[in-house]
C-alpha cells in the first residue's frame, strides 16, 4: 500500500506575509506530469469539497442511540 501527498508551502517575508518565489520547473516526467495536470485536480479538489459541505448538511453527528442528547434535548 502506499500514499501520496502533494503540499503546499508558503514562504513568508520579514513581516511574516507571503513572499513571491521563484516557480518551480518540473524536471522529470512524473513531475512533468503533475504539473500539467495541477488545474484538474484542483477543480477535482473543489467540487468534492462542494459535495462533502452540502451532504454534511444531511449528516448529524448524534449518535441515534445515545439518550442523554435526548433527555439533555428536553432540558434545553
Amino acid at each position: 500500500m502506499a500514499a501520496t501527498a502533494l503540499l503546499t508551502f508558503v514562504a513568508l517575508d520579514d513581516n511574516k506575509k507571503p513572499a513571491l518565489v521563484p516557480r518551480a520547473i518540473p524536471e522529470t516526467v512524473e513531475e512533468t506530469r503533475l504539473h500539467e495536470t495541477a488545474s484538474e485536480r484542483a477543480k477535482a479538489r473543489a467540487e468534492r469539497k462542494k459535495e462533502s459541505k452540502a451532504l454534511a448538511q444531511f449528516i448529524s453527528i448524534n449518535d441515534p442511540w445515545d439518550y442523554r442528547l435526548e433527555m439533555m434535548e428536553k432540558y434545553l
